[in-house]
């Protein structure tokens, strides 16, 4: 089978997708994409986006399935004259579909790249207008839980790809679309139907139509794909960033690894000194894990960063001193801002800290079992360059290959002389 076809097939009738899509409905849907894109006519266009309002848009994993299994058609088109023609379709794919063979020798007459690639632009133009068009009553009840907005972004992001897919000077001389290219333009900007900068993107593009080579669009798209990836990584790190970890480490770091803050909850909870073997896999659990943080945490948390780039900025200004306590920590002027020294000591946290140690506390590390053997860093097997070392440390650094050489000889002290 076709690989992009494979991939669309695969993401559109998966398990895990909500679409509930068989593979044999996906396939038919991919032979009337196909069919679309080869002969795009009215029926075909009404048709393909009928299917995909109803079936796909709703669901974020069918509408980049549909967008990225659209594109790769429009990518993998061969750059071809519009009287080309083949006798078979590539092996597994749907190439041929909606064509029909010539009676005298079977060949299929197929429409050129640059013809395929505005077809691709139509549906998704269509479907972007016919959706927008639907009245409350008529949007279908799987769209309670989508955004609209959601789609319509990603349908707009589409077009702005094909788009520049069209906007490409061919190799084959007829192989254009500038006239159909315009009048599409003339529609957005008479209907004031997209966003302004979207709106010049386009202009610009169309500009470069019989200029733009083909490899400098894929390019351009390449880029494109770069910075939404980025965007994407951005706004999920934005989602999560208040999302409080499950534990104080990783779950698969050993015990001589995890955050310093792990030994420090295990002292003022089982006491002292502490037992290696008693640190729990991937260190203690956080209340509250998986959740979002509350707002005294934010708080403490941007407290201590601005005091960080503070400090970074360099030392502060007499202005912002109101004095210096025992522990040299500045005590500012400003109310709002912490003091503590740069080892994070203030006088308050000291005197809590000398609290909670002064409390009777019986240990806590009744019944803990000795550190197996395999996870003492100590007493790991050590390579061969540990093992000279040591050999080395034990002869007082001196002698032997690589170590110092003995007084008065080569690059050692003089010998008195007598």
């Amino acid at each position: 089978m076709d690989p992009a076809l494979e991939k669309f097939v695969r993401s559109m009738a998966s398990s895990a997708s909500p679409l509930n899509m068989t593979r044999i409905e996906a396939h038919s849907l991919a032979r009337l994409l196909n069919r679309t894109l080869n002969v795009c006519t009215s029926t075909h266009i009404q048709q393909s986006t009928a299917a995909l309002i109803k079936l796909v848009l709703p669901w974020t994993q069918g509408r980049a399935a549909v967008i990225d299994y659209v594109t790769s058609l429009s990518v993998a088109t061969r750059l071809r004259a519009g009287d080309a023609v083949i006798t078979e379709a590539t092996t597994g794919s749907y190439e041929l579909e909606g064509l029909t063979p010539a009676p005298a020798d079977g060949a299929f007459k197929l429409p050129s790249s640059a013809q395929k690639r505005l077809h691709a632009l139509y549906l998704l133009h269509n479907v972007l207008f016919a959706l927008r068009a639907l009245s409350p009553s008529q949007i279908p009840h799987t769209y309670e839980s989508a955004k609209m907005q959601d789609i319509e972004e990603d349908l707009t992001a589409a077009i702005n790809r094909l788009w520049l897919l069209s906007c490409t000077r061919s190799e084959v001389p007829v192989d254009t679309c500038g006239a159909e290219m315009m009048k599409l333009l003339d529609f957005y900007l008479n209907q004031n139907a997209i966003d302004h900068d979207l709106l010049t993107s386009l202009r610009t593009k169309a500009l470069r139509a019989n200029d733009r080579e083909w490899q400098e669009a894929l390019d351009e798209i390449a880029a494109m794909d770069d910075e939404k990836a980025a965007r994407d990584q951005a706004a999920a790190a934005a989602a999560t960033r208040w999302t409080l970890p499950d534990h104080h480490g990783a779950i698969e770091d050993p015990w001589h690894r995890l955050p310093a803050a792990n030994g420090l909850h295990m002292r003022r909870q089982l006491g002292y000194p502490l037992r290696a073997a008693a640190f729990p896999r991937g260190g203690y659990t956080i209340p509250n894990g998986g959740q979002e943080a509350d707002q005294e945490l934010k708080r403490d948390v941007r407290t201590l960063v601005d005091d960080a780039l503070r400090a970074l900025r360099g030392p502060a200004t007499a202005a912002e001193v109101q004095d210096i306590d025992p522990l040299g920590n500045i005590v500012h002027r400003d109310p709002a801002r912490a003091t503590r020294n740069p080892s994070g000591f203030s006088l308050e946290g000291v005197n809590n800290i000398r609290e909670a140690e002064s409390a009777a506390r019986p240990s806590g590390y009744a019944g803990v079992s000795p550190l197996p053997p395999q996870e003492d860093p100590f007493r790991a097997p050590v390579g061969a360059d540990v093992q000279r070392a040591r050999q080395m440390a034990a002869a007082g650094g001196r002698g032997g290959r690589g170590g110092f050489p003995p007084r008065g000889g080569r690059g050692g002290l003089l010998a008195p002389s007598s």
